[in-house]
């Protein structure tokens, strides 16, 4: 194919099967803490996406508590970048990923995409998953099929806050959203 594919998974064996059948980035929940899982990613040469969780999938959402989200979240996306650096993973094929819905309350994702900017200060592009999440629901009061103009607000939002990757289910949409967004710097 003519794209790149990228694969989620934080299982070694998957990550190496997946690379080894074409795929070029490894989305990570787990920011490659799994066993082995840094060591795939570093041999393969392949790019990673490093995301933030809090707390593990089946209690992330059980009250999270954060004393600074922002300090931790960076502090934690660094940490992890600079391990993938020290394992000979290059600098250009990382990818981060503050992990909206992941140990977040709706009250934590909206400061984060308000002060999104704040990981730019890393030197490394920043991808979010946006679409149709639980606190775009709670914030409009929309089902999850009728998420799409708030997950395109959301979209817009993150990128004029320095996002440069969106993840979406909307495909369509968000492209044209963006694409409408992009106009402005050339007029």
């Amino acid at each position: 194919l003519d794209t790149i594919i990228s694969i989620d998974s934080g299982n070694a064996a998957v990550i190496k099967e997946a690379i080894d059948n074409g795929a070029e980035i490894v989305n990570d929940v787990y920011a490659l803490t799994k066993k082995d899982a840094m060591t795939e990613v570093s041999e393969s040469h392949s790019a990673v996406c490093l995301m933030h969780m809090k707390g593990k999938p089946i209690s992330m959402q059980d009250q999270p508590i954060y004393s600074n989200i922002l300090d931790e979240i960076r502090s934690f996306l660094l940490d992890r970048a600079s391990k993938c650096l020290a394992a000979g993973i290059k600098k250009s094929s990382i990818i981060i990923d503050p992990g909206f819905g992941f140990g977040k309350t709706v009250s934590d994702n909206l400061i984060l995409l308000k002060n999104l900017h704040v990981f730019s200060e890393l030197k490394f592009p920043i991808c979010v998953g946006l679409s149709r999440k639980s606190f775009i629901g709670e914030t409009t009061n929309r089902a999850i099929d009728q998420r799409v103009s708030g997950s395109l607000s959301a979209a817009l939002i993150a990128i004029q806050n320095g996002a440069n990757i969106i993840r979406t289910h909307d495909v369509g949409p968000t492209k044209d959203a963006i694409e409408i967004y992009n106009s402005l710097s050339r007029v």
